[in-house]
C-alpha cells in the first residue's frame, strides 16, 4: 500500500459518501470486502497503522421507519436532510415486490446511478442489485451476520442469532436511505454504522470486488496477505 494511492486522512482529505464515490478511482469497497478484512483477518491492523480512520461502504441501506413497511407506489425518503438540505430518496419502482407490505425488512442497494439534484439525492440500483434483508432490526443492536451482505439480522427466536458470527448495526428510528460506514479502530471494527449522515467527513479506502491480481486495490492487497494472518 503506497502513500500516493492512499486516501488522505486528515483535514480536507476526508469525504462525505458522495465525494468519496466520485473521488476514489475504482469505487468504494463493498461491506463484504470490508468485513472480510476487519473480521476475518488481521489485515486491518496495518491499514490502521497507515493512518486510515475508516471507510464508507459502496452499498446503501434502505428501510422504512421502525415497525413500518414499504408501501406500494411510495418512494422511501430518509427521515433527515443531509448537510446541504437535500432529501435522500429510493424510488418506489425499485422496491422488490416481495418486500412491499412486509414488516421487519430492509434493502441493501448497490448503486448504479446517484442522481444529485437541487434538494434531492436519488439512489438508483444496478439491475438485480437490491437484496432483501430479513428479519431486519427495528432498533440498533446485535444479530447473526447474513452471509450474502455481511449485515446482522434480528434474532428470530429460533437460535439463529447464536450461530455464526455476530455483528452490531446502528440504524436510525425513522425511514433510512443511508450509506454505511466501517471503522479501522479496534473497539469499532465489528460495528456497522447506518446512522451517520452521508456528508460526515469520514473518507474511504479504494476497493472493489476485482479478482486478486495486477492492479488490485489497497484492501485487496491487504486481503491477499491475510491468509497468513488468520487464526
Amino acid at each position: 500500500m503506497n502513500a500516493e494511492r492512499k486516501v488522505a486522512h486528515n483535514g480536507n482529505g476526508r469525504h462525505g459518501w458522495l465525494e468519496a464515490m466520485n473521488t476514489l478511482r475504482g469505487g468504494l469497497p463493498s461491506n463484504i470486502l470490508l468485513d472480510e478484512v476487519l473480521m476475518q483477518s488481521e489485515a486491518w491492523m496495518p491499514i490502521m497503522a497507515q493512518g486510515y480512520h475508516g471507510s464508507w461502504t459502496r452499498e446503501v441501506l434502505v428501510h422504512p421507519a421502525a415497525n413500518g413497511t414499504f408501501i406500494r407506489g411510495k418512494a422511501v425518503v430518509d427521515a433527515f436532510r443531509d448537510g446541504a438540505g437535500r432529501r435522500w430518496v429510493f424510488p418506489a419502482s425499485q422496491i422488490p415486490e416481495e418486500a412491499i407490505g412486509v414488516r421487519n425488512v430492509a434493502l441493501v442497494v448497490n448503486p448504479h446511478i446517484v442522481d444529485v439534484q437541487r434538494g434531492r439525492v436519488t439512489i438508483i440500483a444496478l439491475p438485480g442489485a437490491v437484496t432483501v434483508l430479513a428479519p431486519f432490526m427495528q432498533q440498533s443492536g446485535f444479530g447473526a451476520v447474513e452471509p450474502s451482505t455481511r449485515l446482522p439480522l434480528a434474532s428470530n427466536g429460533n437460535g439463529f442469532a447464536e450461530e455464526g458470527q455476530k455483528g452490531h448495526l446502528y440504524r436510525i428510528e425513522g425511514a433510512g436511505v443511508r450509506p454505511m460506514a466501517r471503522y479501522f479502530i479496534l473497539v469499532d471494527r465489528g460495528l456497522i454504522y447506518a446512522s451517520i449522515g452521508p456528508d460526515e467527513n469520514l473518507g474511504g479506502v479504494k476497493g472493489g470486488n476485482h479478482a486478486l491480481g495486477p492492479g488490485r486495490t489497497e484492501l485487496e492487497n491487504a486481503l491477499g496477505g491475510a491468509a497468513l494472518l488468520r487464526k
